[in-house]
Parts: C-alpha cells; sequence; structure tokens
C-alpha cells in the first residue's frame, strides 16, 4: 500500500512540476527608472525615440550625435541623428554659437526676460501669449455673424497639372465673417484665413467654434480693431482630383484668390479699397490687408500670399508650416514688380511638438538671413510655444497671436 501511495504522489509531483515548467512565462510589467527595470533588472536597448524620449522606457537621450552634413540645412543641423531630437539653442556663447549643438544661431530669446540668451546681446523680441488668456475660449455675449457666400471660378490650380481643365470652372463656397455691429457703410481691414490640408472653408470659424469665441472675444475686449474675416477654401470638393493635385495649392491659389475671391467679397463688403477692385485701389489699400493660414494653408500664404500678392498685402500669418530658402524668397520681394512694396508684418508661430517646427525654423532664419525687407523683432517674429502640437489649439494660438499684437496697427491719421 505503502509503495502505491508513494507512485501516486511521485506521479502527481511530476504533473506539478511539468505543468510549472510548460506555464507560459508572463512577462514583467516594467517599473524604468534611468533606463533600467527596477522589477527585472533589464537595462533597456532605447530602440526608438520620440522628441528625444525613449518610446519604451522614457528616458530622454542627452549624449546627442549630432548630423555634420545637410543638403537642406548646411554644414551644422541641429537635429541629433540617433534621437531625432532637435536642439533648442538656449544656450550660446558670446559669439551666437550653440554650446549643446556647435550651430550659429542669429537669436533665441529668454522665455523670462524676452532678451536673447547670448551674452552681451541685447537683442530683444516681442511678447506673445503661450496660452490664451482666460475666459476668450468661451461664447461672448457680442458674437460676429457667419455669412455662406458661393461663387464661380475657374480651375486655376487643376490647369496647371493638366489642360483638359483650361476653361473650366467649378462652383464653391466661402465664409465671411462679420464684427458684431457690423456696419456697412463703415470700412473695415481684411484678413484672408486659410485652412491646413484636413480642412475647408468652414473649418475656422463655423466649425471651429472655439476659433470664433476667441476672435469675438478679442474684438469685444479693445485687443484688436474689428474687421472682416474671409475663410475660402483652395479645394474643389473632388476628393480624387485635390489629392493629386494638393502640391498645387499653395502655390497656384494666388490666381483664384486674386482674380475671383477679393474682387467678390470686397466689392460686397466695403473695405479701405471703398468697394473699387481695381488693381490700383486695391493696391493703395494693402496695409489695411491681411492673409494668414494654418500648415498648407501657411505655405499658401507664404507662396501665394507673399510672393504673389504683395502689392496687394501688407501682413502675413503663417502658422505651423513653411519649406522656402530665404534666397529664392528674396529674389521675389526684390523683383521689379514687388521692390515698391514693404511688409508691415510677417508672424510665424509653430509648436516645440509640432512636426512641421523643423522645416519651418529652417526657413524662417533662412529668410531672416537673406531678406532686406524683413528683420526678425522689427517686422517678423517666430514664436516657437512650448508643449503644442499640430492641431487647432496651436492654430487657434497663433491667429490670437497674429491679431492681438500687429495686425492692422495704423499710426494716427493713417485712416
Amino acid at each position: 500500500m505503502k509503495k502505491v501511495i508513494v507512485l501516486l504522489l511521485t506521479v502527481v509531483l511530476s504533473v506539478l512540476c511539468l505543468c510549472a515548467c510548460t506555464q507560459e512565462k508572463k512577462p514583467c510589467a516594467h517599473e524604468w527608472e534611468k533606463g533600467i527595470c527596477k522589477i527585472c533588472q533589464e537595462t533597456c536597448s532605447h530602440s526608438r525615440y520620440d522628441k528625444g524620449f525613449c518610446k519604451r522606457c522614457g528616458q530622454f537621450h542627452e549624449e546627442h550625435s549630432w548630423w555634420t552634413e545637410s543638403v537642406v540645412n548646411g554644414p551644422m543641423n541641429d537635429v541629433c541623428e540617433v534621437c531625432g531630437y532637435k536642439c533648442l539653442h538656449t544656450q550660446l556663447d558670446e559669439n551666437h554659437v550653440c554650446s549643446v549643438c556647435g550651430k550659429t544661431i542669429k537669436h533665441r530669446y529668454s522665455d523670462a526676460t524676452h532678451t536673447c540668451v547670448a551674452p552681451g546681446c541685447d537683442a530683444e523680441s516681442q511678447y506673445f501669449y503661450e496660452g490664451l488668456p482666460e475666459g476668450y475660449s468661451l461664447a461672448c455675449d457680442q458674437p460676429g455673424t457667419m455669412v455662406e457666400v458661393t461663387y464661380t471660378t475657374p480651375m486655376y490650380v487643376a490647369a496647371h497639372a493638366d489642360s483638359e481643365y483650361e476653361g473650366k470652372t467649378i462652383e464653391k463656397k466661402l465664409y465671411v465673417y462679420l464684427p458684431y455691429n457690423y456696419d456697412a457703410d463703415k470700412p473695415y481691414s481684411i484678413l484672408y484665413l486659410i485652412h491646413g490640408s484636413n480642412g475647408e472653408s468652414a473649418t475656422w470659424l463655423v466649425h471651429g467654434e472655439q476659433t470664433k469665441n476667441v476672435v469675438d472675444n478679442m474684438i469685444r475686449n479693445g485687443d484688436c480693431e474689428p474687421c472682416i474675416i474671409v475663410t475660402p477654401s483652395y479645394y474643389y470638393g473632388d476628393k480624387q482630383l485635390d489629392n493629386e493635385i494638393h502640391d498645387l495649392f499653395p502655390l497656384y491659389f494666388y490666381e483664384e484668390l486674386r482674380e475671383v475671391i477679393i474682387p467678390l467679397v470686397e466689392s460686397k463688403y466695403l473695405t479701405y479699397a471703398g468697394r473699387d477692385v481695381t488693381d490700383e485701389s486695391l493696391t493703395a489699400s494693402r496695409d489695411y490687408r491681411a492673409m494668414a493660414g494654418f500648415s498648407r494653408g501657411s505655405r499658401t500664404t507664404l507662396d501665394s500670399g507673399m510672393l504673389n500678392c504683395l502689392d496687394w498685402i501688407s501682413y502675413f500669418g503663417c502658422f505651423s508650416g513653411a519649406a522656402v530658402d530665404g534666397s529664392d524668397v528674396d529674389k521675389v520681394l526684390t523683383s521689379e514688380a514687388f521692390a515698391p512694396f514693404d511688409i508691415k508684418f510677417m508672424y510665424n508661430g509653430v509648436g516645440r511638438c509640432d512636426y512641421t517646427r523643423s522645416s519651418h525654423v529652417e526657413s524662417y532664419y533662412s529668410i531672416m538671413e537673406n531678406c532686406d525687407k524683413l528683420k526678425e523683432g522689427v517686422n517678423a517674429v517666430l514664436v516657437d510655444k512650448y508643449g503644442f502640437e499640430h492641431d487647432a489649439d496651436n492654430r487657434t494660438l497663433d491667429l490670437f497671436n497674429f491679431m492681438m499684437f500687429d495686425l492692422f496697427k495704423h499710426t494716427e491719421g493713417e485712416q
């Protein structure tokens, strides 16, 4: 009997042992500290990074390996080739050389003092908001009015891609924002506001309720003068066609803007052109006209606006989207057609977590270094905002900053 019991116990123990050995081992629920798991002591391999931080353990990559060659950015780039971190250039020496990445920077401003961080440099930056003032995104008791306008236009951009569209027209719509207590007999300054890649004419102020609230509250509180805002779309509403020619919209939208949209709107609503939409009148009233956009709308503002409509527009706002060479921009701005015209103000805004940041920052400083018509801190600024991504909050704050500080600021007697 004893032998039977011993045999049974042996079998049971063997089965239990086999089960324990064959049972799938549960993975460790890692608790990382400085790249080492406090539970299993595994050391993270740091194989993937996001903006300098390891995606697995969250450790910041500190020993950066800076690119030494770049076709776009010259002999010294400021992006780590290992983790993709972009240097913020907060530590400059007296020669404006960044002690972190080694790149020479024109100016970098302290968020606390708004002066350049380079020792001995007295350059100052204008102060811009890093967040909306409290209550500005809430509904205003003096709201502006949105008006839908339908119009017919030639398919200018499509014709650049395929001659079959030459002479063809399409019906489109845009929206016009009229400020609270709009007076049809009073002239207003006007802003043409362009959406991004995934937007349409209703994106900014019809679907963007928070953004409209911000504009309403700014006008109500006297932060900016009452103005008309126009939100058109470069798209045709045909997804296949729009996708095929999407890179052409920033380059050629100016034709629809000049030939159709501006004459349509400003012959109906009273601006400083006095409903006279001849070239002479629109040129004479350019200091009361602005253009701004987000993402692809930012590129459209730069390419179609500044580089093709400078004779009609004085103010430009580029929000999270620029990819240009400053020397090419300068050639256009100093050309025979545009040499007589100045730029009142160029606002550039981007978020530190925005995927367009690298190209926009590089484009901005390329423009500053090559274009005599634009001087940083005088009529141009870059607002590089902490924590902001490529989204509605980012673009709304940029619109607020653009309208708040320099848009349509005229000396007494000009109006």
